[in-house]
């Protein structure tokens, strides 16, 4: 877990271009298509590498080249939806308890004020949620007033809805806008829920926005 987020800092946003076919890389070939990819590029500290040009990129597709057309520099403000996993599998060990919600405090505590924060805490339901706020003092309050679920009426944990809660913290990043982040700290137990893996990839995928996660790995 690193102490700086990557998403925190400013995104490359480089225009590339695909041909369907990849001949002799022909760009008015009624195939071609221009796409814009969205990327980190940070040292091995976690902070930004400046002056960044397009010959600095390679690309390929399916192990065919495609042409970077031009690299620029996003550094508007983001969006970040932490999704907080308090399913019984997590909030059931105390050691992983009390280091999932650590980390969901550091990384709030590590978004400028410029972006917007949201929080989604769920488990065998969406169990409660705070919308976008420009304020992450409001959200880091509310982590650390959480000591345990089962403390509380209606978290006992159960099983984890997770694929939902995906679909819950995109509906908060609505409309989409290019640059958006959910970030997830789970364990990745998703044993119930309405929403499919696949409901929750095609929403992700149509949506743009990316997915970060700190993954508990169980022996």
């Amino acid at each position: 877990y690193r102490s700086r987020e990557p998403w925190i800092w400013p995104i490359i946003a480089a225009g590339i271009l695909l041909s369907a076919g990849f001949a002799g890389g022909q760009e008015s070939a009624p195939s071609c298509l221009r796409r814009t990819v969205l990327a980190n590029v940070v040292d091995r500290q976690g902070l930004p590498v400046d002056g960044l040009r397009r010959d600095h990129f390679h690309a390929s597709y399916r192990g065919k080249p495609v042409r970077i057309l031009s690299v620029e520099m996003d550094s508007q403000p983001r969006r970040v939806v932490l999704a907080l996993d308090v399913s019984g599998s997590m909030v059931g060990s105390p050691t992983k308890w009390k280091l999932a919600r650590s980390a969901a405090a550091h990384l709030v505590a590590l978004i400028p004020p410029e972006n917007a924060t949201a929080l989604v805490i769920f488990g065998n339901s969406v169990y409660d949620k705070i919308e976008l706020t420009h304020d992450p003092q409001e959200v880091l309050a509310h982590i650390r007033d959480i000591q345990d679920p089962r403390d509380k009426k209606g978290r006992v944990g159960g099983r984890s809805f997770l694929f939902d809660a995906l679909l819950e913290a995109l509906s908060m990043l609505h409309p989409p806008v290019a640059g958006d982040v959910i970030y997830l700290i789970t364990d990745g137990g998703a044993n119930t829920g309405k929403a499919s893996r696949k409901q929750a990839e095609q929403a992700l995928l149509a949506s743009g926005a990316r997915v970060f996660a700190f993954l508990f790995l169980d022996r």
